[in-house]
């Protein structure tokens, strides 16, 4: 088995056992570091301090991630 197959079974495993509240709170987490990432990315982006094309990948990948957190936060509290 490849490392990295081990490693994602190991983290899916370990998502399984977390409580209702501990992945609450570790979605609501995911969903600060995606928002705190944006917020940055934006403001660099306006400081001319990075390339308009590394700031639409990053805020286009904070978008996916922020939907997909969503997406796990809905499906929790059913």
């Amino acid at each position: 088995m490849s490392q990295a197959l081990l490693l994602a079974s190991l983290v899916s495993l370990a998502a399984c056992t977390d409580s209702p509240s501990e992945q609450a709170r570790k979605l609501h987490q995911t969903q600060q570091s995606w928002e705190a990432t944006a917020r940055l990315t934006t403001e660099l982006l306006h400081r001319g301090a990075v390339p308009a094309k590394y700031a639409r990948q990053t805020l286009d990948a904070a978008g996916q991630g922020l939907e997909k957190t969503r997406q796990k936060a809905e499906k929790l509290s059913q």
